[in-house]
């Protein structure tokens, strides 16, 4: 009967946010999203909508399963030895962000310091951390490190069932950046939109999903429990872009947010929720990689345009 029950409450809710979208759907995007597009405050009601349809599609047995299955995974990690590394990579791409992009500013042309980051984020995001956690995790201690295969190898058709919020999500988007009564921005050039896409996703998508979600959250969830992990991983990923809005190669905060804390928080702090969810609810870094690089590319591709 409670299990009956669940599922009746889950779909009750999937069919209110249908019915909830359809309504709101013929309403200025003013009054829907609450800002102009996703980096001035329309995050807020496509994060709503997503972290209820990534609740509805997903039960808790299959959440609690693959808890299970991270926990058996990082057993045999030093798990607060590895977040130090994480903490201490994270000052690093700080630090190293700001100093060679501003060693770049002196021997580059002024459009091109900002491939500092993708260099420094490659570096301490992703490998230093992969170095010092996973492989640390194998060598020292002598246990597998399974989280790349839980996290890559995706083999249950169900944990691809975020696909559907995801797409939710970036139409959402869409109708936020895009409204209906205003003229649609001038597309890019195809070499313009192949750069977007290949920065998108290879250069921040996937270095900071996987550290972000797949070692940090991943990690603070075994010290502190699946929601005070997600909140903590949310507010390092705002202060992280807070810090470095002026360095940031495609997706900067408007220059009002510029090193302003609580202005990340409402945008990207709350953004990490929604990434946050996902990958708790599915362990598929897929998921998160698609979603953070074509909502990248949704909004920045149209203004790119390539130096020459």
């Amino acid at each position: 009967m409670t299990k009956a029950y669940g599922q009746l409450l889950r779909w009750g809710l999937v069919g209110l946010t249908i019915v909830l979208v359809a309504v709101l759907a013929g309403l200025p995007p003013q009054v829907i999203f609450w800002g102009e597009g996703l980096l001035a405050g329309g995050v807020f009601f496509p994060t709503a909508i997503g972290l209820v349809l990534l609740w509805a599609f997903s039960s808790r047995d299959q959440r609690g399963d693959l808890d299970k299955r991270v926990g058996l995974t990082l057993g045999g990690h030093p798990v607060h030895i590895e977040l130090a590394w994480l903490m201490t990579a994270l000052l690093c791409f700080l630090g190293g962000t700001i100093g060679l992009s501003r060693l770049f500013a002196m021997v580059l042309p002024p459009a091109l310091f900002v491939t500092a980051m993708p260099v420094v984020r490659f570096v301490f995001l992703f490998a230093m951390p992969i170095l010092f956690t996973d492989r640390a995790g194998r060598t020292l201690r002598r246990h597998g490190a399974g989280m790349q295969n839980l996290a890559m190898n995706v083999t249950e058709r169900w944990r691809w069932m975020g696909a559907v919020p995801v797409l939710c999500c970036l139409g959402l988007t869409a109708a936020s950046a895009y409204p209906v009564d205003e003229p649609l921005p001038d597309a890019p050039s195809p070499a313009a939109l192949i750069a977007t896409v290949l920065v998108a996703f290879i250069a921040i998508a996937v270095p900071e999903e996987v550290f972000f979600r797949a070692m940090l959250q991943t990690r603070l969830e075994q010290v502190a429990g699946r929601w005070p992990a997600i909140l903590l991983t949310s507010c390092v990923f705002a202060f992280t872009y807070a810090v470095l809005n002026d360095y940031v190669e495609l997706t900067p905060l408007p220059p009002q947010f510029s090193e302003n804390l609580p202005a990340a928080l409402e945008t990207y702090g709350v953004f990490g929720l929604l990434l946050g969810y996902m990958w708790v609810c599915y362990r598929n870094i897929w998921l998160n990689i698609v979603l953070r690089g074509s909502l990248i590319t949704l909004l920045v591709a149209p203004t790119v345009r390539l130096v020459t």
